[in-house]
């Protein structure tokens, strides 16, 4: 399995460059030799967090084993510097298999593949890079045979629940994970799509929650509801779309090229 190109480009600015220079950003799978990179961009996302259930903090070993052995890293590079990364794990038969929070059965529960854990500098947020790094990582597990894509999400998260439910992913589980950490579970099953919205827009099962609003979100999860779209209002809270299973529709979206 390998893509046609080793590298992607993109353009970014510095959230704090007045001037709004534009930089170039390299786009590239990570090796072993960036592994101390990878740790210290990591563990500088974990300091600058505003509350520690927002973003899980991993070990060294567990980043490692993600450039190779159990997964794949994406890494975004500007002029040399590592400013964002993306993991990508297959779990397999392993306990930690996302699978375990659905219907899925033993064989197909063996194709998912984990969005586990991404991260953009500070300095940098607000250039889509999380999006592009997802765009590659799904493409990457896709091509490997892994054609369900799960992850965990934290509700104190509203930005990456809607770049995942804006790419087709839906809430359709939730856990307390990591030992103390309330996480919503989403699962896409191919390709990327956008614009999830329900079938019937009259329909009266629709629902708005607040994101945050952890409890009450599950307890419309445990009575068939799903999360397709973040909706943030002109007070700046972001609310849940929420709608029984199989009443929303989505655009097919395959543009991403590799």
């Amino acid at each position: 399995m390998a893509f046609h190109q080793s590298e992607w480009q993109s353009n970014i600015l510095r959230r704090d460059d007045p001037a709004e220079t534009s930089y170039g950003v390299t786009l590239r799978f990570l090796e072993t030799a960036d592994l101390n990179d990878l740790v210290e961009l990591h563990q500088a996302v974990v300091a600058n967090l505003p509350d520690r259930h927002i973003f899980r903090s991993d070990q060294p070993d567990f980043l490692a084993d993600h450039i190779e052995r159990r997964g794949a890293t994406v890494g975004a590079f500007k002029e040399g510097r590592l400013i964002g990364y993306a993991v990508v794990s297959f779990p397999y038969q392993d306990p930690d298999n996302l699978a375990r929070f659905t219907d899925l059965p033993a064989d197909e529960a063996l194709r998912v593949a984990h969005f586990d854990g991404a991260a953009v500098h500070p300095d940098f947020r607000g250039n889509h890079l999380h999006q592009t790094m997802n765009q590659i990582r799904g493409h990457y597990a896709l091509l490997a045979g892994y054609h369900h894509l799960m992850g965990t999400v934290s509700p104190l998260n509203p930005y990456s629940l809607g770049n995942h439910l804006g790419a087709g992913f839906q809430v359709i589980g939730h856990a307390v994970c990591y030992g103390d950490m309330q996480r919503y579970i989403i699962h896409r099953k191919g390709h990327p799509t956008s614009l999830q919205r329900p079938r019937n827009p009259e329909d009266k099962e629709l629902i708005s929650c607040p994101v945050d609003a952890f409890f009450e979100v599950s307890e419309h999860l445990a009575h068939g509801y799903i999360g397709f779209a973040v909706q943030r209002t002109s007070s700046g809270k972001y609310l849940l779309q929420m709608a029984l299973r199989d009443t929303v529709t989505s655009d097919t979206n395959r543009a991403f090229r590799t």
